[in-house]
């Protein structure tokens, strides 16, 4: 679901959440929902059968064809599901984790076998995901909110010392983040059990240079008459929010507005400011 209006992120009722949550795509499974709700909500896993490859980790994922009812989910797994996946409001690093997830069924980059999730919210180990890619292959995935020089160089030592613990070498390390410093060293390679790689970095994308951010409100006004009222949280890009437009409207004389921070905390008492952000013409006849 990439958009929703406004008006709807007052209804906190179960019924509206649990609508707008059955729109996740890909959808969760049977096997799968229990441990990503565990987990987001600091619980110790009901799944219990470690793999028999890796201990404290659990195959998960090989259910896709068995949809979960999430009908029976009470209000605080709802809405910790609402905040991780359609609002993105959590950005911890689980809410990385399972959205890293998410990003690994739906874009299937990697082919592989099997996928196999760290339940241990204790351990030292700061491995997340092990994917399986044949026998021998595998690759470490570790997901975190904010990466820096010092928890980069702790993830290198734990790396190393869970393959030397399972006797294994990863081919691929990545780490997946929602936000990054720029002196981590992206070029130099890390050395496990004798063996050269060079990790990959996957980061939450964001344009920083859209003309609007996640607490305004976006004004869209179709031949001179405001039809809709967005929220900007729900858009990365101008790009994006145009794309939304076109598809919802009829065309014509298009002006995009936002209100400064109208979901902000801060109540403004002051008269709220509205800019003009984007003006132009969308065609949907064919030429």
């Amino acid at each position: 679901m990439n958009f929703q209006y406004y008006e709807t992120l007052l209804n906190k009722s179960n019924e509206n959440i649990l609508y707008v949550i059955k729109q996740i795509a890909p959808f969760f499974t049977k096997g799968e929902l229990p441990v990503i709700l565990d987990d987001l909500t600091g619980k110790e896993s009901i799944k219990k059968h470690e793999s028999k490859k890796f201990s404290s980790f659990l195959e998960i994922g090989g259910d896709l064809e068995s949809f979960a009812d999430i009908s029976h989910l009470n209000s605080d797994q709802l809405t910790s599901l609402y905040k991780v996946f359609i609002s993105n409001e959590i950005n911890d690093k689980f809410a990385i984790k399972w959205r890293f997830y998410q990003h690994l069924k739906f874009m299937r980059e990697f082919f592989y076998k099997s996928i196999f999730v760290n339940q241990n919210r204790m351990t030292n180990e700061q491995i997340d995901f092990i994917l399986k890619i044949d026998e021998k292959r595998f690759y470490f995935i570790v997901c975190l909110y904010i990466l820096d020089s010092e928890n980069y160089n702790n993830i290198v030592k734990s790396i190393n010392d869970f393959a030397e613990k399972e006797k294994i070498n990863p081919e691929k390390i990545i780490i997946a983040t929602s936000k990054t410093y720029r002196n981590i060293p992206i070029s130099q390679d890390v050395n496990v059990r004798g063996i050269n790689l060079k990790p990959e970095f996957y980061v939450e994308w964001i344009d920083t240079k859209k003309p609007f951010n996640g607490d305004d409100l976006i004004l869209v006004n179709i031949n001179n008459i405001t039809k809709n009222k967005v929220a900007g949280f729900n858009f990365s890009s101008i790009p994006n929010l145009l794309d939304y437009v076109y598809e919802s409207s009829e065309g014509g004389q298009i002006s995009v507005f936002r209100q400064v921070g109208f979901f902000s905390e801060a109540v403004q008492k002051s008269k709220p400011q509205i800019e003009l952000i984007w003006k132009g013409i969308m065609i949907k006849e064919k030429i």
